[in-house]
């Protein structure tokens, strides 16, 4: 049985556990012989080199990343209903809240669903694409509708009290 592994381009450090190839080192191509099979598994392993943007969204975590979008998005709707209210104190309801409270929870979980992807995208074509069934935190989107138009709600209460009085 003969097993060979071939790379284009840089040379990408790999650990087997098939002992020492025929050139004596793994390099553009390694290969092993054998008359019979020396293990039960054969194991290859390759680690591949990841920039720095990648570990660091890595270690956020895609629901991270969501959280933190959220959180900015949230931020610029309250600062875009505070503008609003300043100039319609008096309206009993304000478009921008529901409008908003439509948008925000949407594109979160939208960032939240592109972001597997797109640190995929970054570490190439050496990134697994198994995520799981990342797809279900979909099911909470209803539920996160429902609590944000709340909160953004009471905020814009607060916002006529203060304004006035």
């Amino acid at each position: 049985m003969t097993v060979t592994i071939y790379q284009e381009g840089k040379l990408k450090i790999i650990f087997t556990n098939l002992g020492n190839s025929i050139e004596s080192k793994i390099g553009a191509v390694s290969t092993w012989k054998f008359d019979k099979l020396p293990n039960d598994n054969f194991d290859i392993i390759y680690n591949p080199e990841i920039s720095k943007l990648v570990q660091i969204l890595i270690s956020i975590d895609p629901f991270g990343i969501m959280i933190l979008c959220g959180i900015l998005l949230m931020t610029i709707h309250i600062a875009i209903n505070f503008w609003y209210r300043k100039r319609n104190p008096i309206r009993k309801y304000s478009w921008i809240v529901i409008v908003g409270s439509l948008l925000v929870p949407y594109l979160s979980f939208y960032i939240f669903l592109i972001s597997y992807n797109s640190i995929d995208n970054l570490i190439g074509v050496e990134a697994s694409k198994q995520h799981g069934y990342y797809i279900f935190i979909l099911f909470w989107l209803p539920i996160v509708f429902v609590i944000y138009l709340i909160i953004m709600w009471i905020i814009d209460c607060i916002f006529c009290s203060v304004l006035l009085t």
